[in-house]
């Protein structure tokens, strides 16, 4: 297991974009414990740069947006 980035999301919580086994996982820490909230496919590490490369606040926006859209697009598809 390698920790790519990580932010303090409060006083003793956490995100971290950490690879285990080939795979980038966003996780949620806390004092409760660790959360797989998903995988990243397409996250680019920091240290390949190039024009993919985003910050961890520009992945975790990207991801929260593309999972918006998705509940959206779900809900929508239920009202037909």
């Amino acid at each position: 297991m390698r920790v790519l980035e990580r932010t303090g999301v409060g006083r003793d919580s956490w995100l971290m974009i950490v690879e285990v086994q080939g795979k980038v996982l966003l996780l949620g820490l806390s004092p409760a414990g660790i959360q797989q909230i998903t995988e990243l496919e397409d996250y680019v590490r920091p240290e390949e740069g190039g024009e993919g490369d985003k910050s961890f606040l520009d992945m975790l926006t990207k991801q929260m947006e593309d999972r918006q859209g998705v509940f959206h697009r779900q809900k929508n598809d239920r009202g037909k």
